[in-house]
Parts: structure tokens; C-alpha cells; sequence
């Protein structure tokens, strides 16, 4: 009887040991197109003068593993003359938080718009800011943005 009760709590001992995995946490899939209106305000270290303005940018999100993730953000220049690409990275730092980074560029941003048929979120908000101070044609720059996965 003891040799039985011994095995059944070796079973269960084990089914809780292996079945860990179960329980470890799933990040949330962040791979494919984003569309983001972006309001920022910027200072110019040559001209020292501020201006708002309202842009457009289109973030590839190509590859994730776990909470890490690579891909491209295609953006309006901020002098006017078109746009320009940059390869991103990221990490998931929560069940709804990354942070995403490219060139002197850092992101905060909180997923929101869970759609439970497609088991995505489809919305992320944004905080952001870039430092360029030590030459010539840099500033500062602050950005607020909303994204919609396409």
C-alpha cells in the first residue's frame, strides 16, 4: 500500500515538473505590417527652433523568436525630401509592452486591440524619442503614435 502511494506521488511529482512548460509564458505575435501616425515634436540644433508635425511611417515586423523581433520602418524624412528605410529591433517586455529601436530612435509601446478570432492584437500606442545633440543637423525629437496592423 505505501509502495503504491509513494508511486502515484512520484507520478503526479514528475506530471508537474515536465508539464512547467505548460505554464511558461507565450509572448504575443507581433510579425507582419503596421501602418503608425506618428504627431512629434522636434527641436533643430542649427536653427534651435521647435516644430510639431504630423508623419506616416510603415513598420515591417519580418522575424520573432520569443520576445525578440527584427524587421524595417519605412518613414517621412524630416527634412521633407522623401522617405527613408532603417532595420529595427525589439523585445516583448510584457504581456502588452515592447520596446522598439532603430538608429538614435527608442519606442515604448503598449499593444491594445486584442481580436480573440484572429488571436492578435491589431492596435499598439507609442511613446518615442530620439537624441541627436553632438552634431551638426541634429536635435531632439518626441513622438506620440498610434499603429494599425494591416
Amino acid at each position: 500500500m505505501v509502495v503504491r502511494y509513494v508511486g502515484v506521488v512520484l507520478i503526479m511529482c514528475l506530471a508537474i515538473v515536465s508539464g512547467g512548460s505548460v505554464f511558461a509564458e507565450t509572448w504575443p505575435n507581433v510579425v507582419g505590417d503596421w501602418d503608425a501616425t506618428v504627431k512629434r515634436v522636434t527641436y533643430d540644433n542649427d536653427t534651435e527652433d521647435y516644430a510639431y508635425s504630423d508623419v506616416t511611417s510603415t513598420i515591417h515586423i519580418i522575424d520573432q523568436s520569443g520576445r525578440l523581433f527584427y524587421g524595417n520602418i519605412e518613414f517621412q524624412k524630416s527634412d521633407g525630401s522623401g522617405t527613408g528605410t532603417s532595420p529595427i529591433t525589439g523585445v516583448i517586455t510584457g504581456r502588452k509592452n515592447m520596446i522598439i529601436t532603430w538608429s538614435v530612435v527608442t519606442l515604448n509601446v503598449t499593444l491594445t486591440g486584442y481580436d480573440k478570432n484572429e488571436g492578435l492584437y491589431t492596435k499598439w500606442e507609442s511613446v518615442g524619442n530620439s537624441l541627436n545633440l553632438g552634431s551638426s543637423g541634429g536635435g531632439q525629437i518626441a513622438t506620440y503614435a498610434t499603429a494599425i496592423r494591416k
